[in-house]
This record gives structure tokens, C-alpha cells and sequence, in this order.
């Protein structure tokens, strides 16, 4: 990719999985990028447990929608199989419950459906018309809100009116009390308001647009990143450093000072760095913004 940004400076406040990505990216296009990280690594969430000779994921333990992922690094000129590499897996996630009963959610939409219906108390044409609902909310809701930065413009188009009006009988309801109402059955209403978690939501006050979050898991399924998903950030993190990107850890940013003309300070314990841009990826915080 040709680098026609050379001389400006990118700061990233963060090296968690987003941030990985943008280090990645705006690398590629020859930004001079640093990553500023109040830790001693990166992935942020995406962390590593060393346990007597064995190692676990300690944080995100579901891959899906590995295409952005791979187009990440197409998209900077690099091979994605350089760096990470997955298989699918014919089985999403496993459920428990307290009397003993239990339940494994196959992978595949038309395998969901039919192992669903053998599980649990609920009719086969309720849950397809349930699952088709947000499958085409997600769907239509791509190209306006997911693919691209909204904007007025693309709200109100033909495309964002469908998209909203797809939308709407999820942003009026609670997740847990849609529900209830389409799957009658509680076990099965417990496992579709997991889709809450993704976002950390709390699926009795979170508006029911949360459910979105598992149509790529409903419909395509899940995949094991070789190496697990530690990988993932492991890929990111070795990209950006290949195409430049300077990483400094146990770097805790203080205040972001903004200056005219496309110039920023971002202060830290060690100093002070000047950048033109300045992308956070960080938890949210209160920052002191000068």
C-alpha cells in the first residue's frame, strides 16, 4: 500500500483489539504511528493465562466474522495466513442448567433451528420467523450503520429507512422481554439473552437491538484461531510492529491537550507527545482534555 501520510503522527491511546487493528491500518497507509498502553502487553481483553504447563483464554472465548478480520490485513497489503490462522468448529457453545439439563448449540442456522425445537418447548414457525427477524435487521443494517460512518445524509435514504424500520421493534423493547414474548419457553429465553454479554448489556434493561450481536454466530457459526484467541492480538500486534508502529508500555495517558490546526499533546508520566491525530482506544474514562 503506498504511504502517502509519512509525516504525520498518530497517536493511539490503547492496545487492545481495536486498537491493534487501527495500528495496523493506519500504518499501512504510512502514517508514523504510537501505540501509548497503560499495561506491560497488549490485547486488552483478549488475555493469556499460563496455569501449570497448560495455557487458557482469559478473556473473549468465541470467534466469529473471521472475513474483517482477514480483510484487515488485505486491506494493509499482508497475507492474513502469515499471521493468524482458524477452523471452523461444529459446535458454538455449550449450555448448563442447575436440574442437569444441558444443551450444544450446533453450528449452522438450519442445524440450530431443527436441534432447538428437539430441546426445547417451542414451535418450529415461531422460531424461524424470530430468527429471520434478526437476521434481516442485521442485514439491512450493514451497509448504513456497521460498513460506514452513519450520517444524515445515509440515514434517511431509501437504504437507512429500511434499515431503521427493521431496526425499530428492537430499539422499543427490552432483549429479555422480546424474548419472553417469541420463545415463551425459559431456558431457551436464558439463551438467547446471552447475546446481551457481547456488549457487556444486561439483557433486562438492554433494548433488544443487543440481539443483533448474534447473527453472525447464528448464521455462520464459530471458529478455533490456532493458538487461541490470544492469537488474534498476537497477529495484529506483530503486523503493526512489521509495518512501523512503535508500541510503549506501562505508558498511562494524563490529559490529551488539543491545539489548532490538527495538533494534539497527549501527556503521560514520561512526557509529552506531539501527534496530529490522536485515536482512543481505551476503557471509557474521564479524560481531562485541555
Amino acid at each position: 500500500m503506498q504511504a502517502n501520510n509519512t509525516a504525520k503522527k498518530v497517536v493511539i491511546v490503547g492496545a487492545g483489539i481495536s486498537s491493534l487493528a487501527s495500528a495496523v491500518l493506519l500504518s499501512a497507509k504510512g502514517y508514523k504511528v504510537v501505540v501509548l498502553e497503560s499495561s506491560k502487553t497488549y490485547g486488552g481483553k483478549i488475555g493469556l493465562l499460563t496455569l501449570g504447563g497448560a495455557t487458557f483464554d482469559a478473556g473473549p472465548s468465541l470467534c466469529t466474522d473471521v472475513a474483517t478480520i482477514d480483510d484487515i490485513y488485505i486491506s494493509a497489503g499482508l497475507n492474513p495466513r502469515d499471521y493468524w490462522s482458524y477452523l471452523p468448529t461444529s459446535e458454538i457453545t455449550r449450555y448448563f442448567w442447575q436440574d442437569d439439563f444441558s444443551y450444544i448449540m450446533p453450528a449452522g442456522r438450519a442445524q440450530i433451528e431443527r436441534s432447538i425445537v428437539r430441546s426445547f418447548n417451542v414451535n418450529i414457525k415461531n422460531l424461524s420467523k424470530y430468527y429471520a427477524e434478526i437476521n434481516s435487521a442485521y442485514q439491512k443494517s450493514i451497509p448504513v450503520y456497521l460498513d460506514r460512518q452513519p450520517s444524515l445524509l445515509s440515514t434517511l435514504s431509501p437504504r437507512g429507512v429500511r434499515a431503521f424500520a427493521a431496526l425499530t421493534p428492537f430499539l422499543i423493547q427490552y432483549l429479555h422481554i422480546r424474548n419472553v414474548n417469541k420463545l415463551q419457553d425459559p431456558k431457551l429465553v436464558q439463551l438467547f439473552d446471552r447475546f446481551a454479554t457481547y456488549s457487556g448489556s444486561n439483557p433486562y434493561i438492554a433494548p433488544a437491538v443487543t440481539a443483533l450481536a448474534g447473527a453472525l454466530e447464528l448464521n455462520d457459526g464459530a471458529y478455533y484461531p490456532i493458538g487461541g484467541m490470544r492469537s488474534i492480538v498476537e497477529g495484529f500486534y506483530n503486523a503493526a510492529k512489521k509495518l512501523g508502529a512503535e508500541f510503549v508500555f506501562n505508558s498511562s495517558v494524563l490529559s490529551i491537550k488539543t491545539l489548532k490546526g490538527h495538533v494534539a499533546y497527549v501527556v503521560t508520566k514520561q512526557g509529552q507527545i506531539k501527534a496530529n491525530y490522536v485515536l482512543y482506544g481505551g476503557d471509557v474514562a474521564i479524560c481531562q482534555v485541555c
